[in-house]
């Protein structure tokens, strides 16, 4: 388990959350699993933006109507549509995971 610390090392940070990213994603195999440590009141949004950076792509942030149909997050468990979604703001120890759905026959 590795920790992050966000873009903006003068906000004092407050907690951090369980990121769990499997499947294909824009023709790329992700299986990661970390800590991110976040600033106090960081909302779903910000904290795509920060996944992006943290792993050096443009995958996140890019969707602006709606994530792609074999896409999957959940926040501590429950499904979550992440654009509707965008303004909660995550807690200390919340657990997120983004997952894509494997096809193969």
């Amino acid at each position: 388990m590795t920790s992050w610390l966000s873009k903006n090392r003068n906000k004092t940070i407050a907690h951090e959350i369980e990121v769990n990213i499997q499947g294909i994603f824009d023709q790329k195999f992700l299986k990661e699993s970390f800590a991110l440590e976040l600033p106090k009141e960081t909302s779903l949004g910000e904290v795509f933006r920060l996944l992006d950076k943290k792993l050096r792509i443009n995958l996140f942030t890019k969707f602006k109507g709606e994530f792609p149909g074999g896409w999957v997050v959940l926040l501590n468990g429950d499904r979550i549509n992440p654009l509707v979604d965008s303004t909660i703001l995550l807690k200390h120890q919340d657990q997120l995971s983004v997952l894509s759905a494997l096809g193969g026959g």
